[in-house]
């Protein structure tokens, strides 16, 4: 583990000739780059959480997440990941062709589309 920077830590695997970069040098925007090189960027609604059973606020994120996937797909950033708890929704037209969006099921178990 080595940090190359204030608020950036690479953690690298000489095994396996792998490295994973956690930068917090922008608080409101930390980023993780995968030893895929993959970049995941929360803040500015690049990452929106989906909770189907949710009854409080809607803000869009873990704690506050929006109830359906239409209301995240509104609000996620282009290029932005929706991330979907266990659950199960009727929804079936949410997406829009104007955004790149990724969806994830983050723990597993979400159905989409269920009759």
């Amino acid at each position: 583990m080595n940090s190359r920077a204030e608020a950036i830590v690479d953690i690298t695997n000489p095994g396996l000739q792998t490295k994973l970069t956690l930068d917090m040098s922008d608080p409101k925007h930390p980023k993780r780059t995968s030893e895929t090189g993959e970049v995941e960027e929360a803040g500015s609604n690049n990452e929106v959480w989906v909770d189907f059973d949710w009854g409080g606020p809607e803000e869009g994120d873990f704690f506050h997440p929006f109830k359906t996937i239409a209301g995240a797909a509104a609000a996620v950033a282009d290029p932005g990941v929706i991330k979907i708890m266990p659950g199960s929704t009727h929804e079936r037209s949410f997406l829009s062709k104007q955004k790149r969006i990724r969806i994830e099921a983050a723990i597993g178990g979400a159905v989409i589309g269920v009759r």
